[in-house]
């Protein structure tokens, strides 16, 4: 006999998770690892070079000041035109060094702004997918119906044929109310069953019937709340993390005059647009700081920059404070489903929502521990990174 459809389904979902799941070999770890290293190493690159440049231009701007004022001081202060172009040279050069300086400072600052830029791409991209991911999970649907005894049909069968053998004994029936309770449930058809009509015989088969129902039941029903409930609280959680991402983008990107939200940014592939706002601040601040009139504008300016800047460094540290969250809830619900203590002696009479309630949790685990962490958002590097001081 061949395969049935159930089988056939639940084998394509096992070979969809080995592929896409989450495993290290075949899910997504490794790319987003090599992204981070990309930026990371682009990072430092850019930084070498911009800091390569601007001492190649101050170094020269230098000594050409050290020597200004070694001729200035040879010459006789009596000359005073010759003295006063010697004295307005060194003054002109001070001032192209303090300039240089800032417009140096002002270089690493945009670079670490359209790094953060892209950090936000790629949480963000993960936010998206893990709303996506809860979205798409069977696991509340499937904890229904397993915590509901009236929800299997060999106890649905069972009840009616024992509710039959006492109908002449008892008009009343059980409450409807009373269907959703397990507890209630399991004590209402034990009583029925030793108040039917049936023979000892026929009531012992009955029960052994049901009796996996009973006691998985029972047994679960609270534990498989606790998975129900605290796996809402995360999907609410990553949905406020998924708002809070759009939201920091929208602060992010006003400073600049970028004034598109994310995911219309995302859709629209529209980056090249935001990184031309960003080439126009920055020219606007290099201009800013050379005028005595606008010093105080390029100052506030230059501090938003900042400002912005450390805001990512503080959402990447939520975000990987959720992903350890959702790694330990998971881990705690691999460990209840695992708990089961009569699963052996009542695997065969369990239905394959338990099965798939399990292996709904087990990806989930996987997807936590490599595709949704980022191990380098813990590290000292992207630190470095967003406050630019990579050596």
């Amino acid at each position: 006999m061949g395969l049935s459809y159930r089988s056939l389904y639940q084998s394509f979902r096992i070979l969809l998770f080995f592929f896409f799941g989450g495993f290290p070999v075949f899910g997504f770890a490794i790319s987003d690892s090599l992204t981070f290293s990309r930026i990371l190493k682009q990072t430092q690159i850019e930084i070498s070079i911009t800091n390569k440049k601007y001492a190649q231009k101050i170094n020269q701007l230098q000594q050409n000041l050290t020597t200004a004022k070694y001729q200035l001081n040879q010459i006789n202060k009596n000359k005073r035109k010759k003295y006063l172009r010697k004295l307005h040279q060194r003054f002109s050069l001070e001032d192209s060094i303090r300039n240089i300086h800032s417009e140096h400072e002002i270089d690493l600052l945009k670079i670490r702004y359209r790094k953060g830029i892209e950090l936000i791409k790629i949480v963000y991209e993960k936010t998206l997918s893990l709303d996506h991911h809860f979205t798409s999970m069977q696991t509340f649907s499937n904890i229904m119906m397993l915590s509901n005894p009236h929800s299997y049909p060999e106890f649905q069968k069972t009840k009616a044929l024992l509710e039959k053998s006492t109908q002449k004994k008892f008009s009343a029936g059980m409450p409807l109310l009373f269907e959703s309770n397990p507890y209630l449930s399991a004590t209402s058809m034990l009583v029925t069953t030793l108040l039917s009509n049936n023979k000892k015989e026929d009531k012992e088969e009955g029960l052994e019937k049901i009796s996996c129902i009973l006691d998985f039941t029972v047994r679960m029903n609270s534990d498989l709340n606790i998975i129900r409930h605290e796996t809402q609280s995360l999907k609410d959680a990553n949905r406020e993390l998924l708002l809070h991402c759009e939201s920091l983008f929208s602060d992010y990107t006003q400073v600049i005059g970028y004034h598109d939200q994310l995911k219309d940014c995302r859709k629209n592939d529209d980056w090249e647009k935001l990184f031309e706002h960003l080439d126009s601040y920055i020219e606007e601040l290099k201009q800013d700081q050379k005028q005595i009139e606008t010093i105080d504008k390029f100052s506030k300016k230059q501090i938003n920059l900042e400002f912005a800047t450390q805001r990512v460094s503080v959402f990447l540290n939520q975000y990987a404070d959720f992903i350890i969250l959702g790694k330990q809830h998971y881990q705690k619900f691999d460990n209840i489903v695992s708990s089961y203590e009569n699963e052996d002696l009542c695997q065969e009479k369990l239905p394959r929502q338990f099965t798939e309630l399990k292996f709904d949790i087990k990806s989930t685990l996987e997807k936590f521990s490599n595709t949704y962490d980022l191990p380098e958002l813990q590290g000292s590097k992207l630190k470095s990174l967003l406050f630019g001081v990579i050596e």
